[in-house]
């Protein structure tokens, strides 16, 4: 086991509190009803708790951030949910470093 398969669940407990069906509620209402299934860009994603949330509605979303054990972390616990990893994608970028992917999205989280 290597040092980011380790303490792969301190501090993610709370995801499942975040995302209980009276907060998930208010996070879905945070994306508007017309850009529901699109593509989702979250920046600065965290623990993936609002990128979750727009997975679970239909949305692909890529979720950014420098911190590269946060990535890693996510991309574990994600993974023991079974999400599909090509609508649900953690990776370390710069925010500055988006015009080289050459993509557009329909929607940015920015928390």
């Amino acid at each position: 086991m290597n040092m980011h398969e380790q303490n792969v669940t301190p501090g993610y407990g709370i995801l499942e509190k975040i995302l209980s069906k009276k907060r998930a509620n208010i996070a879905n209402s945070l994306i508007p009803k017309e850009r529901r299934v699109g593509r989702i860009l979250d920046i600065g994603c965290g623990n993936g708790a609002l990128s979750y949330a727009a997975y679970r509605l239909g949305n692909r979303v890529l979720a950014i951030t420098l911190e590269k054990d946060q990535i890693f972390r996510n991309r574990a616990y994600f993974e023991r949910l079974g999400v599909d990893k090509e609508r649900l994608r953690f990776e370390i970028m710069n925010l500055y470093d988006l015009g080289g992917l050459n993509r557009r999205f329909d929607q940015i989280i920015c928390s």
